[in-house]
């Protein structure tokens, strides 16, 4: 399960920009993931739950992004949403690297 130590770094980001900042409390995070991780929704909220509890992101609300798979055909130039073992639907080849979809951040921060 991948997703605990994920959420963990997130919680830990958030937590230290929002001292920073000087707030006491985060009332919301923002949060870009990527379907490239193959991070379950569900459980990474049940993560992001468990893993505040005790931080000032504690009862904060989850507003979670969730970024589609895109490829770059490395033959054509092709820009595609692939689905499993597809290839480009231009060209065929099965030739691509992930362009979007690795995202994994906390966009931005509702503090108090």
């Amino acid at each position: 399960m991948h997703e605990f130590g994920i959420a963990q770094a997130l919680i830990d980001g958030a937590v230290r920009e929002a001292q920073r900042l000087g707030a006491k409390r985060i009332g919301a995070l923002h949060i870009r993931l990527g379907a490239a991780h193959q991070i379950v929704p569900e459980v990474m909220e049940l993560c992001l739950e468990a893993v505040s509890k005790g931080t000032p992101a504690e009862g904060a609300c989850w507003e979670i992004e969730w970024v589609p798979v895109q490829k770059r055909c490395l033959v054509c130039n092709c820009v595609f949403q692939p689905s499993e073992g597809e290839a480009c639907p231009s060209c065929g080849a099965i030739l691509g690297e992930v362009v979007e979809g690795k995202d994994l951040y906390v966009d931005s921060l509702e503090i108090e």
